[in-house]
């Protein structure tokens, strides 16, 4: 199975996005974005829990994810929707800097 995208549309402006890739019994999120303007009105949230249950439907258990160890933002967004987190993966980013990602699960 390859990756799969979404788009949240708002009157048909782009709000924002998700792109995932479902493997066997978990599902890694590539990347979430949401338009600065349409940031903190719900639709991260919106689009988070699209996943959620694209997961059920699929039958998985885990979604997992990295962010940057500096996105405090992101990392507080997922915290607040059950994400924990689990490692440091050093090094993972390298442009437009190094920077390490925070490894983190949900368990559905």
């Amino acid at each position: 199975m390859g990756h799969s995208s979404y788009i949240c549309y708002e009157d048909h402006e782009i709000v924002g996005f998700i792109i995932y890739l479902a493997v066997g019994n978990e599902i890694h999120l590539l990347n979430i974005a949401i338009k600065p303007v349409f940031q903190n009105m719900g639709y991260g949230t919106l689009m988070l829990d699209f996943l959620k249950n694209q997961a059920m439907v699929l039958g998985i258990s885990l979604i997992y994810l990295e962010v940057r160890v500096s996105n405090i933002n992101a990392i507080s967004f997922y915290k607040k929707h059950g994400f924990k987190s689990d490692a440091i993966r050093n090094n993972y980013y390298s442009k437009p800097f190094e920077e390490d990602a925070l490894l983190m699960s949900l368990k559905i």
